[in-house]
Protein backbone atom coordinates (compact mmCIF):
# COMPACT_ATOMS: atom_id res chain seq x y z
CA UNK A 1 0.00 0.00 0.00
CA UNK A 2 2.59 2.25 0.44
CA UNK A 3 4.75 1.57 -2.59
CA UNK A 4 1.16 2.59 -4.43
CA UNK A 5 0.82 5.88 -2.34
CA UNK A 6 4.23 6.99 -3.15
CA UNK A 7 3.89 6.01 -6.94
CA UNK A 8 0.76 7.76 -6.92
CA UNK A 9 2.24 10.69 -5.40
CA UNK A 10 5.48 10.96 -8.10
CA UNK A 11 2.88 10.12 -11.17
CA UNK A 12 1.37 13.64 -10.13
CA UNK A 13 2.00 16.37 -12.83
CA UNK A 14 3.99 19.53 -12.52
CA UNK A 15 2.13 22.33 -10.38
CA UNK A 16 1.00 25.23 -12.25
CA UNK A 17 3.40 28.59 -11.84
CA UNK A 18 3.12 31.94 -13.05
CA UNK A 19 5.75 33.06 -15.69
CA UNK A 20 3.37 36.61 -16.06
CA UNK A 21 1.03 38.41 -15.00
CA UNK A 22 0.60 41.95 -16.58
CA UNK A 23 -1.70 44.82 -16.13
CA UNK A 24 -4.33 46.20 -13.15
CA UNK A 25 -6.63 45.02 -11.28
CA UNK A 26 -7.00 41.44 -9.63
CA UNK A 27 -7.49 38.17 -10.82
CA UNK A 28 -10.17 36.00 -8.96
CA UNK A 29 -9.34 32.70 -8.09
CA UNK A 30 -12.19 30.87 -7.29
CA UNK A 31 -13.93 33.41 -4.27
CA UNK A 32 -10.32 34.97 -3.95
CA UNK A 33 -9.64 38.08 -5.80
CA UNK A 34 -5.82 38.72 -6.05
CA UNK A 35 -4.27 41.45 -7.10
CA UNK A 36 -2.08 40.94 -10.39
CA UNK A 37 1.01 42.34 -9.35
CA UNK A 38 1.05 39.48 -6.64
CA UNK A 39 2.57 36.89 -8.99
CA UNK A 40 3.51 34.41 -5.86
CA UNK A 41 0.28 34.33 -4.39
CA UNK A 42 -1.30 33.77 -7.58
CA UNK A 43 1.17 30.88 -7.93
CA UNK A 44 -0.39 29.36 -4.38
CA UNK A 45 -3.63 29.85 -5.15
CA UNK A 46 -3.30 27.77 -8.69
CA UNK A 47 -0.91 25.10 -8.03
CA UNK A 48 -3.41 22.51 -8.85
CA UNK A 49 -5.89 24.27 -10.82
CA UNK A 50 -8.73 26.32 -9.93
CA UNK A 51 -11.73 28.49 -11.55
CA UNK A 52 -9.87 31.77 -12.98
CA UNK A 53 -11.27 35.30 -14.15
CA UNK A 54 -9.13 37.71 -15.56
CA UNK A 55 -10.78 40.98 -16.17
CA UNK A 56 -7.98 43.57 -16.87
CA UNK A 57 -4.92 41.75 -16.96
CA UNK A 58 -3.56 39.10 -18.57
CA UNK A 59 -1.93 35.76 -17.32
CA UNK A 60 0.30 33.12 -18.44
CA UNK A 61 0.98 30.03 -16.47
CA UNK A 62 3.25 26.87 -17.10
CA UNK A 63 3.02 23.67 -15.81
CA UNK A 64 6.49 22.14 -16.26
CA UNK A 65 8.07 22.38 -19.67
CA UNK A 66 5.56 21.11 -21.22
CA UNK A 67 2.12 22.92 -21.32
CA UNK A 68 1.75 26.67 -21.15
CA UNK A 69 -1.23 28.76 -21.29
CA UNK A 70 -2.26 32.50 -21.65
CA UNK A 71 -5.44 33.85 -19.86
CA UNK A 72 -5.98 36.69 -21.42
CA UNK A 73 -8.06 39.61 -20.36
CA UNK A 74 -12.19 39.33 -20.13
CA UNK A 75 -11.81 35.36 -19.86
CA UNK A 76 -13.05 33.00 -17.09
CA UNK A 77 -11.84 29.55 -17.43
CA UNK A 78 -10.93 26.54 -14.93
CA UNK A 79 -7.45 25.69 -15.20
CA UNK A 80 -6.91 21.52 -14.70
CA UNK A 81 -4.00 20.35 -12.96
CA UNK A 82 -1.60 19.18 -15.66
CA UNK A 83 -1.73 15.80 -17.07
CA UNK A 84 0.43 12.81 -14.87
CA UNK A 85 3.80 12.30 -15.64
CA UNK A 86 3.31 8.28 -16.29
CA UNK A 87 -0.49 6.86 -16.17
CA UNK A 88 -3.72 8.52 -16.54
CA UNK A 89 -2.41 11.38 -18.44
CA UNK A 90 -5.78 13.01 -19.23
CA UNK A 91 -6.31 16.77 -17.93
CA UNK A 92 -10.22 18.73 -18.12
CA UNK A 93 -10.09 22.44 -18.19
CA UNK A 94 -13.29 24.85 -19.43
CA UNK A 95 -13.27 28.39 -21.26
CA UNK A 96 -16.52 29.80 -20.24
CA UNK A 97 -16.26 33.10 -22.04
CA UNK A 98 -13.17 35.13 -23.68
CA UNK A 99 -9.93 33.29 -24.49
CA UNK A 100 -6.91 31.09 -23.73
CA UNK A 101 -3.78 30.30 -26.07
CA UNK A 102 -2.42 26.98 -25.25
CA UNK A 103 1.11 25.11 -26.43
CA UNK A 104 2.80 22.32 -25.75
CA UNK A 105 6.08 20.90 -26.00
CA UNK A 106 7.61 17.19 -26.56
CA UNK A 107 7.07 15.42 -23.13
CA UNK A 108 3.32 16.10 -23.91
CA UNK A 109 3.25 13.60 -25.95
CA UNK A 110 1.17 10.69 -24.98
CA UNK A 111 -1.01 13.27 -22.38
CA UNK A 112 -4.62 14.60 -23.66
CA UNK A 113 -5.99 17.80 -22.76
CA UNK A 114 -10.05 18.10 -23.32
CA UNK A 115 -11.37 21.55 -23.14
CA UNK A 116 -15.00 22.58 -23.08
CA UNK A 117 -17.23 25.26 -23.61
CA UNK A 118 -20.50 25.95 -23.39
CA UNK A 119 -20.99 24.64 -27.13
CA UNK A 120 -18.07 23.00 -28.63
CA UNK A 121 -15.58 20.65 -27.04
CA UNK A 122 -11.79 20.35 -28.07
CA UNK A 123 -9.46 17.39 -27.83
CA UNK A 124 -5.69 18.68 -27.51
CA UNK A 125 -2.71 15.74 -27.87
CA UNK A 126 0.35 17.93 -28.48
CA UNK A 127 -0.38 21.62 -30.36
CA UNK A 128 -0.39 25.23 -30.40
CA UNK A 129 -3.79 26.71 -30.54
CA UNK A 130 -6.46 29.03 -29.19
CA UNK A 131 -9.75 28.42 -27.44
CA UNK A 132 -12.21 31.69 -28.04
CA UNK A 133 -15.45 31.94 -26.45
CA UNK A 134 -17.81 34.91 -28.35
CA UNK A 135 -21.34 35.79 -27.85
CA UNK A 136 -22.72 33.73 -31.27
CA UNK A 137 -19.99 30.82 -30.44
CA UNK A 138 -16.64 29.37 -30.66
CA UNK A 139 -13.74 29.91 -32.50
CA UNK A 140 -10.53 27.36 -32.15
CA UNK A 141 -7.64 28.41 -34.06
CA UNK A 142 -5.07 26.04 -34.73
CA UNK A 143 -1.40 27.23 -35.48
CA UNK A 144 0.27 24.00 -34.82
CA UNK A 145 -0.84 20.42 -35.30
CA UNK A 146 -4.17 18.91 -35.33
CA UNK A 147 -6.81 19.32 -32.67
CA UNK A 148 -10.51 17.65 -32.89
CA UNK A 149 -13.26 19.58 -32.59
CA UNK A 150 -16.92 19.36 -32.14
CA UNK A 151 -19.66 20.00 -30.11
CA UNK A 152 -19.40 16.59 -28.77
CA UNK A 153 -17.78 12.67 -29.27
CA UNK A 154 -20.63 12.07 -32.05
CA UNK A 155 -19.03 14.88 -34.40
CA UNK A 156 -15.37 15.74 -33.54
CA UNK A 157 -13.11 16.09 -36.41
CA UNK A 158 -9.57 17.27 -36.86
CA UNK A 159 -8.16 21.21 -37.23
CA UNK A 160 -5.04 21.22 -38.78
CA UNK A 161 -2.52 23.47 -38.52
CA UNK A 162 -3.42 27.20 -40.40
CA UNK A 163 -7.33 26.40 -39.96
CA UNK A 164 -9.86 27.32 -37.54
CA UNK A 165 -13.26 26.08 -36.68
CA UNK A 166 -16.24 27.87 -35.30
CA UNK A 167 -18.80 26.24 -33.48
CA UNK A 168 -22.01 28.28 -33.28
CA UNK A 169 -24.26 28.40 -30.08
CA UNK A 170 -27.58 28.75 -32.06
CA UNK A 171 -27.03 24.93 -33.80
CA UNK A 172 -25.62 26.71 -36.95
CA UNK A 173 -23.71 24.07 -39.01
CA UNK A 174 -19.46 24.48 -38.01
CA UNK A 175 -17.31 26.75 -39.89
CA UNK A 176 -14.27 25.88 -41.30
CA UNK A 177 -11.54 28.57 -42.76
CA UNK A 178 -8.54 29.53 -42.26
CA UNK A 179 -7.00 30.78 -39.15
CA UNK A 180 -7.37 34.29 -38.29
CA UNK A 181 -4.27 36.46 -39.06
CA UNK A 182 -4.21 37.94 -36.04
CA UNK A 183 -3.96 35.03 -34.03
CA UNK A 184 -1.49 32.87 -36.27
CA UNK A 185 0.86 35.61 -35.43
CA UNK A 186 0.10 35.27 -31.28
CA UNK A 187 0.56 32.24 -31.37
CA UNK A 188 3.46 31.93 -33.18
CA UNK A 189 5.20 33.96 -30.60
CA UNK A 190 3.28 32.16 -27.96
CA UNK A 191 4.81 29.19 -29.32
CA UNK A 192 8.40 30.57 -28.88
CA UNK A 193 7.27 32.01 -25.83
CA UNK A 194 7.44 28.63 -24.18
CA UNK A 195 10.23 27.08 -25.92
CA UNK A 196 12.56 30.06 -24.48
CA UNK A 197 10.94 29.38 -21.21
CA UNK A 198 11.92 25.85 -21.33
CA UNK A 199 15.39 26.34 -22.21
CA UNK A 200 14.67 24.62 -26.14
Amino acid sequence: AAVVVVASGLNLGPDWHVVAAEGTGTVVVDDDAIPVAHAGELASRIRRGGRVRVEQGSLVVMAGADLMIEITPGTVATLPPAPNRWWSRAAHARVERGECRITTGPGFRGASLAIATPEAAVEVRGTTLAVIREPAGTCVCVFEGSVKVGRGPADMAPVTSGNRRFVFGDGRPMEDAPIRPMENVKLKMFRERRAAEAGE
